[in-house]
């Protein structure tokens, strides 16, 4: 099995004995020196010296509380059974906050929260007190020293709330972000297993020598409070992730991981040494050895989970770990942080008053392509488990029954209602409102609907035409040159989303209705590769940019609070 390492704690400033490299957690810690000169932000903390990975303690006491199931949400995805076990005992939950957060914000609601729940469940229940944990490069993910469970060790990590800056931001864990890495772990899975299927069919024998070239560290718990202000545009809960710290997918042989940033950052304790990847290079070409090893194949799976999945990963230093075999040789790029790029996240609200619960959250990842839907939790207890793609098909229809409301509907058309859109919130600015954006872009409003209608209509056919396996490129369209023959400014707004509501429903009843392995196929469309899978996440993806334009630019959005 590949792990990361023994943990040990109180000797974590020396490599362990009888390895070639040191551990995970020593070079995580102490060998990035130099390394966080690319912005004058790079290097701010606001952790506290105890608890900072290169100045802090060995290890510190995380405090943990147990928590009534029922009160809390938990996202899961095919947890190893003694982490299951161990953070989701019977009934209840395993709930970890950073001692700096009960310090310096004992008044946050969640904080109040934990207590009040924790006091009225000790009253009957005993609850664990702490876990011994070691701070990792990124300050707030923790890597657990302990056993944890009755059943043996499992070697993972915590990434756990941390709303103080670590180079420019606050380090918040909402629930949105750790549901998100949780469906997004659960779908890379999937489909790595796939791939692998696919490679041992092309090439008899792969399985044994368990080369693949990509794998993860999965985010397999996810616990959170649950909202207490359901009404507002994005949830303030909070929690924190567990991550299993074997590579997926998993193979036999000892390995050891690398950090990125440790390949050539310098030692805390012994700055002369040489870097790492002076080391594990080719000494007859270490530029040639890094291309091959390191950087072409970090861009190429980047590339591979854009196209095949819709997901946009973010390869920096700290999240791309290297893969060493007991040969020295690279064996495969780990890639560790599933939320880190999600920064910009878009949460719709697909219901019509603030009485419904809402059921369905979109995510959009930073590029504005990129999307998952994830299906609600009842009672605090984990999803049942299902594909991303039907998942989003269902997700796309919760749109398509009402009119959106940060379109800009009022005067004439305030009377009439999409289908479905019955007592929709509208914004009520006027119909003169859709052509106020001439003055900043020379592009009205309802233009970007029609043009949002003629970009859904196209990437509708391409999917169609990828997962009937017709082989033929398909042309590039004349966005521009289109918007300007649809004549959309001249439509009431009302009738464009009438369109827009039918053409959806249709692409939902399609997309459902695409066999799964129909949906893997992929075509070339504009001289670009694209699989059936990946074009609904692009259609949303492409309504959240249009979308995020008009608010930003012409100040077209819901009602703020």
């Amino acid at each position: 099995m590949s792990t990361p390492g023994a943990i040990e704690p109180e000797r974590v400033a020396e490599p362990a004995a009888g390895r070639r490299l040191p551990s995970l957690l020593y070079l995580d810690r102490y060998r990035n020196e130099g390394t966080r000169d690319y912005s004058p932000h790079a290097a701010y903390s606001e952790a506290r010296e105890e608890y900072r990975p290169d100045t802090g303690e060995a290890v510190f006491h995380l405090p943990v509380y147990e928590l009534p199931r029922g009160e809390m949400q938990v996202h899961a995805a095919n947890p190893p059974p003694e982490l299951e076990a161990a953070y989701l005992p019977e009934d209840a939950v395993l709930f970890c906050i950073h001692p700096q957060v009960l310090s310096q914000c004992p008044d946050d609601p969640y904080v109040q929260r934990t207590h009040r729940l924790s006091t009225a469940r000790s009253q009957v229940h005993a609850s664990r007190q702490h876990l011994r944990v070691s701070p990792t490069s990124s300050t707030r993910t923790l890597l657990v020293a302990q056993e944890v469970g009755p059943t043996h060790f499992c070697p993972h990590s915590l990434k756990v709330h941390f709303p103080f800056r670590i180079s420019r931001y606050g380090r918040r864990m909402r629930d949105e972000v750790v549901e998100q890495a949780i469906a997004v772990s659960e779908e890379l899975e999937r489909w790595l297993e796939v791939e692998r299927r696919r490679e041992i069919e092309r090439l008899p024998g792969i399985e044994e020598s368990g080369k693949p070239g990509f794998a993860f560290l999965r985010e397999v718990i996810g616990i959170t409070h649950r909202n207490l202000s359901p009404d507002s545009a994005r949830g303030e809960n909070w929690g924190y992730l567990v991550r299993d710290m074997v590579p997926f997918p998993v193979v036999d042989e000892a390995r050891d991981l690398v950090p990125g940033f440790a390949l050539y950052g310098r030692d805390l304790f012994d700055p002369q040494l040489s870097p790492l990847i002076l080391e594990l290079a080719d000494p007859g070409d270490a530029a040639g050895w890094t291309l091959e090893n390191v950087l072409l194949p970090i861009v190429r799976h980047w590339v591979r989970c854009f196209q095949d999945l819709g997901f946009v990963l973010e390869p920096h230093g700290q999240n791309v770990l290297l893969e060493i075999d007991q040969n020295g040789r690279a064996t495969r790029i780990v890639h560790r942080d599933l939320s880190a790029g999600t920064s910009s996240i878009v949460s719709w609200d697909h219901f019509s008053s603030g009485t419904r619960p809402r059921a369905w959250r979109t995510f959009a990842i930073r590029s504005g392509r990129s999307l998952i839907e994830s299906s609600p939790t009842t009672n605090g207890t984990c999803r049942e488990p299902c594909t991303t793609f039907p998942r989003l098909a269902t997700g796309l229809e919760s749109r398509c029954t009402r009119t959106p409301a940060w379109l800009p509907i009022g005067g004439r058309d305030a009377a009439a209602s999409a289908p479905g859109a019955a007592g929709a919130r509208v914004i009520r600015t006027g119909e003169a409102t859709c052509t106020t954006g001439r003055r900043r872009t020379n592009t009205s409003s309802r233009e970007v609907v029609g043009h949002c209608l003629d970009v859904e209509r196209v990437f509708g056919v391409r999917a169609l035409h990828f997962a009937r396996g017709d082989e033929a490129p398909l042309p590039s369209f004349q966005q521009d040159w289109w918007a300007k023959e649809a004549g959309a400014d001249d439509r009431p707004l009302q009738d464009l989303i009438a369109e827009w509501d039918a053409m959806r429903r249709s692409h939902v009843l399609m997309f459902r209705g695409i066999p799964e392995p129909s949906r893997l196929r992929s075509g070339i469309a504009s001289g670009r590769s694209f699989s059936a899978r990946c074009i609904p996440w692009i259609m949303a993806g492409h309504e959240i940019h249009h979308r995020t334009v008009l608010e930003e630019l012409y100040g077209l959005g819901p009602p703020r609070k």
